[in-house]
C-alpha cells in the first residue's frame, strides 16, 4: 500500500436544495471537487425527520436520515483506482473504478448555542458499493461509519 501514489483530500463545493415541511425534509445535493485532485462529482438524495426540543434561546434537533449517494467514475478512480505504474510498484493488480450508488443511514444532532454558534454532530453508516469494496486496496468491509463535528460561527 505504501507504494501507491498519495491521495489528497479535495475541497468540495456543494449546492443543496431542500424541500421543508413541518414533519419531513427532502434534500438533493451536488458536490464537485474544486481542487482538481480528482475532478470528481458526488450527488445525494436524502430524507430526514427533525425531532426538535428546546426553547427559543437553545434549540436541540435530532434528525434521523436515510439517503442514496452517487459518486462518479473520476472520484471513485482517484480514491480507489490503481494505475499501471502503481500496480508494478505495489504488486496489487491494476483497477479502474466506475460510477457507484449506495444507500446510507445517519443521524444529525444540531445544537443552537446562541445567535453566533451552532454545533453539528453527524454520524452516518455508508454501505459501500461493489465499485469500492471489490478494489484490491480495500479489505472487504461493506459498511463504513463516518462521524463529523461541525462548529459554524456567525458574525
Amino acid at each position: 500500500m505504501q507504494q501507491l501514489n498519495n491521495r489528497y483530500m479535495p475541497v468540495m463545493l456543494e449546492e443543496e436544495e431542500k424541500l421543508l415541511t413541518p414533519y419531513v425534509f427532502f434534500a438533493v445535493s451536488a458536490q464537485n471537487d474544486i481542487t482538481g485532485n480528482s475532478s470528481g462529482f458526488m450527488g445525494r438524495i436524502k430524507y430526514d425527520i427533525p425531532l426538535i426540543s428546546g426553547n427559543e434561546n437553545h434549540t436541540f434537533t435530532i434528525k434521523p436520515e436515510i439517503g442514496v449517494q452517487y459518486d462518479n467514475q473520476k472520484l471513485n478512480t482517484y480514491y480507489f483506482g490503481i494505475s499501471q505504474n502503481e500496480s508494478v510498484n505495489s504488486g496489487l493488480y491494476s483497477y479502474t473504478a466506475s460510477d457507484s450508488g449506495a444507500p446510507y443511514e445517519g443521524i444529525t444532532c444540531d445544537y443552537v448555542a446562541n445567535q453566533w454558534v451552532n454545533l453539528f454532530l453527524i454520524f452516518q453508516v455508508f454501505q459501500l458499493p461493489p465499485q469500492v469494496y471489490n478494489n484490491p486496496m480495500v479489505e472487504k468491509p461493506k459498511d463504513v461509519l463516518s462521524s463529523q463535528l461541525i462548529v459554524p460561527y456567525s458574525f
